[in-house]
């Protein structure tokens, strides 16, 4: 996986858990179940991104996919750029690759995620195959309501 995803460095744009705040300027995203954790207005904390970036709480084992600029809230939180490879292709993916991972509880779970192979389908079937997931994913939307 190393060869398909930069993992971008954090400690500049992390803040305190404690610094969180219900409203700001700048949302934070870290490794809990919500998209967005809270917000700051710590402009110097920003990660500027232009493109997609994959979240994966190191944790919790969550997966997001952020394409808007955001600042990083608390410790445990792995920033992945995706590299010839459709973000959002890559985290239905890792989606699927970390349920065979072991749940180790509050131990960090990056270290396994890295070490899978994943086959990387023309960007043709990328797209094709990231279709039909979003289509899945609008159903079952639909059957819950």
């Amino acid at each position: 996986m190393e060869k398909i995803v930069r993992s971008i460095p954090t400690k500049n744009h992390q803040i305190k858990q404690s610094a969180i705040r219900e409203t700001g300027r700048f949302p934070v995203v870290s490794q809990s179940q919500a998209l967005v954790e809270g917000f700051s207005n710590d402009k110097t904390k920003i990660l500027e991104n232009t493109d997609s970036l994959i979240i994966f709480g190191d944790h919790t084992r969550t997966l997001k996919l952020i394409d808007f600029p955001f600042i990083i809230g608390a410790d445990g939180v792995k920033v992945l750029q995706p590299i010839g490879i459709s973000p959002q292709f890559l985290k239905y993916h890792l989606e699927c690759t970390i349920l065979f991972v072991k749940d180790r509880g509050y131990a960090r779970h990056y270290s396994y995620l890295k070490n899978k192979i994943i086959g990387i389908p023309s960007e043709l079937e990328q797209n094709k195959i990231t279709k039909k997931v979003d289509l899945l994913f609008e159903k079952v939307a639909l059957l819950k309501r």
